[in-house]
């Protein structure tokens, strides 16, 4: 997959060789991350639009980490006078950590995502697993993690998956990843996360998820930004593309000091 090659290197851009419990990230129970959004329009010949927002904002406090993330991706389009919807999804999530040592921790996980361009009501995902900080200081963090996941998929219309035909399909597998967050100097951000589910059981879905994006600082609460929203899933109805990606630039605002 050309997502593999991407995502492979995004992460190895940013890693410096920096000690791992050194200089802690702050834990005050303050709400921190970015909300950017991301708009395109264009006339003429061929007329569209085009909007990503999302959100990621993470609370720590002794012991424990709590995330929560969002986005929104509309496009549409319009050629010879027939109008197309090429981009109607969404997603939500929420993950706690809890510590067990000063490098190991227990998350557990929910998630929520549609897309009606192909008909997807909604695919929601439960995880929990075991973590461990590789790295973890104020200006750069990685973690690894894996468990268990239990997702399902609910669609509008009967779907053929497989060798199966209907609208519901579940299954249950087994989950890793990684994420990290760096502040490469005083402007320049990078944060990205990548999962992979192995279905065993039901639909037998393999599906990878990443989301990253680099920013850089215009002042202290603003910044663009280039980021990258994809996913591969290996069983989709006919006619649909396993990857799915969008690349987006536009204006983030910092939450939280």
């Amino acid at each position: 997959m050309r997502l593999r090659h991407l995502t492979a290197t995004l992460p190895a851009l940013a890693l410096v060789a920096t000690p791992a419990l050194a200089d802690a990230p702050k834990k005050d129970g303050q709400w921190r991350g970015l909300a950017g959004a991301s708009l395109s329009i264009s006339g003429g010949n061929t007329e569209s639009a085009a909007l990503l927002a999302n959100v990621n904002v993470a609370r720590q406090v002794d012991g424990s980490k709590t995330t929560l993330q969002g986005y929104i991706n509309q496009a549409r389009s319009k050629v010879d006078g027939e109008k197309n919807t090429t981009a109607n999804k969404w997603g939500v999530s929420g993950q706690q950590d809890v510590d067990l040592t000063p490098q190991w921790y227990g998350f557990g996980k929910l998630g929520v995502d549609a897309d009606r361009v192909i008909e997807l009501k909604h695919r929601s995902t439960v995880a929990g697993g075991l973590g461990y900080h590789l790295i973890q200081t104020e200006a750069h963090t990685l973690d690894v993690f894996g468990g268990v996941s239990h997702t399902r998929s609910v669609y509008r219309e009967a779907q053929t998956i497989g060798d199966t035909t209907g609208t519901r399909f579940s299954n249950t597998g087994l989950l890793i990843g990684e994420e990290s967050s760096h502040q490469l100097n005083d402007t320049v951000s990078l944060k990205q996360r990548l999962e992979y589910t192995q279905a065993l059981t039901g639909d037998k879905l393999n599906l990878m998820r990443f989301n990253g994006s680099l920013n850089v600082a215009m002042t202290k609460a603003t910044s663009l930004s280039v980021g990258l929203i994809s996913t591969y899933n290996s069983k989709v109805p006919p006619g649909v593309k396993k990857v799915d990606t969008s690349l987006f630039t536009g204006l983030n605002v910092k939450l939280g000091q």
